[in-house]
């Protein structure tokens, strides 16, 4: 599945994204798209405070506090293909910014004609970088909703229970059909099994609490460590 924020302060101009996006999505893509649409500060800023994984973003920084939330998307979705709605008023020096990192841009007013010429530019460049399996970053789900990539930076640990594998990051859980075994020839060296059901992301470890036999990771949840895998983290801990 992929997913889209779009945020705007008028609901005409919402809609027109979001249309235009619907129709490029079907054009390019076979996958499932899921869309998160706002036109008040409020509802996109309590969005963003659930910390939402995304694949495209479309911020109106006319409204307010909109640069703050772009910046805040951007920290954690490395990998979205962002485009920013400005008006001629907002210097280029705001949006222009490496903690941005924008692909395109919509100046108001928007027309129909704009909306589509920027959008079909941006689908064409979000989906040939979706397409490429080789992004050394991400991890790729396929699932018969269609494909979702995940930063590693993003994971804290997999499980596996009810014959899936879960894949946590700090909002979402993603189930899938796979093995530890097999997954673990796919991850980068980062990722290390503690248990026959768990393997964790290295990076989110807070400690290793080796005579408790657990890990305490940055979110706060407990990992089992089991006899078999105890002298690994223990020249982890080292």
């Amino acid at each position: 599945m992929v997913e889209m924020l779009i945020s705007g302060r008028g609901k005409q101009e919402v809609e027109s994204i979001y249309r235009c996006s619907r129709e490029l999505a079907a054009k390019f893509t076979e996958e499932k798209w899921e869309y998160y649409c706002f036109c008040t500060a409020d509802s996109l800023n309590g969005f963003v405070d659930q910390k939402p994984l995304l694949d495209m973003i479309c911020v109106d920084l006319t409204m307010s506090d909109a640069l703050t939330a772009v910046q805040k998307l951007r920290k954690f979705n490395g990998h979205a293909y962002i485009t920013i709605v400005a008006s001629p008023d907002i210097s280029p020096a705001v949006y222009m910014r490496p903690g941005i990192m924008a692909g395109s841009l919509m100046l108001k007013p928007l027309t129909e004609k704009q909306v589509r010429q920027v959008m079909t530019e941006a689908f064409q460049v979000f989906v040939k970088r979706f397409a490429d399996n080789s992004i050394k970053e991400q991890f790729v789900i396929e699932t018969r909703e269609g494909r979702t990539l995940i930063n590693y930076s993003q994971i804290y640990y997999f499980e596996a229970r009810e014959k899936k594998i879960f894949l946590i990051t700090e909002t979402r859980e993603i189930a899938f059909y796979d093995t530890i075994n097999h997954l673990l020839e796919a991850l980068p060296d980062g990722f290390l099994r503690s248990h026959r059901s768990f393997v964790v992301n290295s990076g989110k470890i807070d400690s290793i609490r080796l005579g408790k036999n657990m890990i305490l990771l940055e979110n706060g949840e407990e990992i089992p460590i089991s006899r078999s895998f105890r002298q690994v983290f223990k020249e982890f801990g080292t």
